[in-house]
């Protein structure tokens, strides 16, 4: 009696009116499957980088460093019923920070300019570099002046207001006679991320970032109001995972 149960079933009203929307959704998944293609794993890719500061004084040169990790996590979904690049880049570190006098700091803040793909692979990407990233380690590049970090400094190393820009090629103008930046390097490395250096100069910075989005309590509203100092924020000299409860 199993055979004609079937057969009822299959001839049954219900049956009839689900095919024709069975047929459709597999036709969708035919057509829309190829189009929406999955990164294999969804695995990141992590870079640490070191960042090397160094400065003529007068009393000689003096050099300090910051190791920063950059960690790519390439894009879910691909093609164009994707709609967008929902890649993720996220950054671990801290500004570099050097005292190139008693009680005076010249700091390079975190930028993405000196992204590892942007310095190694200019124009290539992050995509693009994942497997020839995975084969270097150690190298070291120059980088030139349109690759810099904002450099800054503070008159009174106490008030967050008083944040400076320093301009890279007339380190006098804001240190005196005597100082020039020798230069910047970026570097390949397995050291720990930098952690602690920054805070220990401005002992205040936790705490301003955690009540206010920029340095300036008294930044304006509007954006055309804004100075170049006033735009700075204290994400510029901690990663945002700082901040995080």
């Amino acid at each position: 009696m199993v055979e004609p149960i079937l057969q009822a079933t299959a001839s049954s009203p219900n049956r009839r009116a689900l095919d024709p929307m069975r047929a459709f959704l597999r036709s969708l998944i035919v057509i829309v499957l190829p189009l929406l293609v999955l990164t294999g794993c969804f695995d990141k890719y992590v870079v640490r980088q070191k960042v090397e500061l160094s400065v003529q004084t007068p009393s000689g040169e003096k050099t300090t460093s910051s190791v920063e990790e950059i960690s790519y996590t390439p894009p879910l979904l691909k093609g164009p019923a994707a709609g967008f690049d929902n890649a993720t880049i996220t950054r671990r570190g801290e500004a570099v920070v050097l005292e190139v006098a008693p009680g005076r700091y010249l700091f390079a803040l975190l930028s993405s300019n000196r992204d590892p793909w942007n310095v190694f692979f200019p124009g290539e990407g992050p995509q693009a570099t994942i497997e020839k990233f995975k084969a270097m380690t150690g190298e070291t590049r120059e980088l030139s002046s349109n690759q810099y970090p904002l450099l800054v400094t503070f008159d009174d190393i106490n008030n967050p207001a008083s944040v400076k820009r320093v301009d890279p090629a007339n380190l006098e103008a804001t240190f005196g006679p005597g100082y020039r930046l020798n230069g910047i390097t970026l570097s390949l490395t397995k050291e720990p991320v930098t952690k602690g250096e920054v805070e220990k100069v401005l002992g205040w910075l936790i705490d301003v970032g955690n009540k206010r989005f920029y340095l300036d309590p008294h930044a304006p509203s509007l954006m055309k109001d804004f100075t170049p100092e006033q735009l700075i924020t204290p994400a510029d000299f901690l990663s945002l995972d700082h901040w995080k409860k």
